[in-house]
């Protein structure tokens, strides 16, 4: 899975010179498996509210169809720089979901665990259970009610990424905000300067 992400992130990304790709394939062999599979997440924390970290029970909300708020609750994923965790009034956190709720096309839950879509960042790790983060859903929760829930145990914090995870992260968060853009766009982008 890994070196079939490292191609498509060539593909998608401005810039990434040949031999770097090649460096960042053989680098992969360094990280150890663990029954066969790469570890992309633990539940042995990190000390510290970490980018990456999985938190349960976050509230969601958002705008429906017909201009109503809508909530749910879901396990979420910490998107904020860590170093942001403590200093800003915010953090950014996206819901997790069962790929199995996304499709039923072999074809495209294939994809979303090659993480060739997207929206969703597939880690195929055992502790997350076969789920996705969903990155075209970001709200923000306040850090003062998500350290007071996890103080009163209302929030639970059940995995942090590995060192490995941790570069997935990274690489499938630029390719959804940073890939490149359709030649049509760039192609009006250099008419306009």
């Amino acid at each position: 899975m890994l070196k079939e992400f490292i191609d498509f992130v060539e593909s998608v990304l401005p810039t990434v010179e040949k031999d770097k790709v090649v460096e960042v394939k053989n680098a992969v062999t360094q990280f150890d498996f663990q029954n066969g599979r790469y570890v992309f997440a633990t539940t042995d924390l990190l000390p510290e509210i970490s980018q990456g970290d999985i938190i349960s029970n976050i509230p969601f909300r958002y705008f429906g169809d017909d201009s109503t708020e809508q909530t749910f609750v879901a396990d979420a994923m910490v998107l904020s720089v860590s170093c942001d965790i403590d200093n800003k009034n915010n953090i950014l956190i996206s819901p997790l979901m069962p790929i199995d709720a996304i499709s039923k096309d072999a074809s495209v839950i294939n994809s979303i665990r090659n993480n060739k879509v997207y929206n969703y960042l597939y880690l195929p790790d055992v502790v997350m259970h076969d789920e996705v983060v969903w990155l075209d859903f970001i709200n923000t929760i306040s850090r003062k009610i998500l350290y007071k829930g996890l103080k009163k145990a209302k929030f639970h914090r059940k995995v942090s990424l590995t060192q490995l995870g941790f570069y997935l992260f990274v690489l499938k968060m630029t390719v959804f905000l940073f890939r490149k853009e359709d030649a049509g766009t760039q192609n009006k982008r250099l008419k306009a300067d």
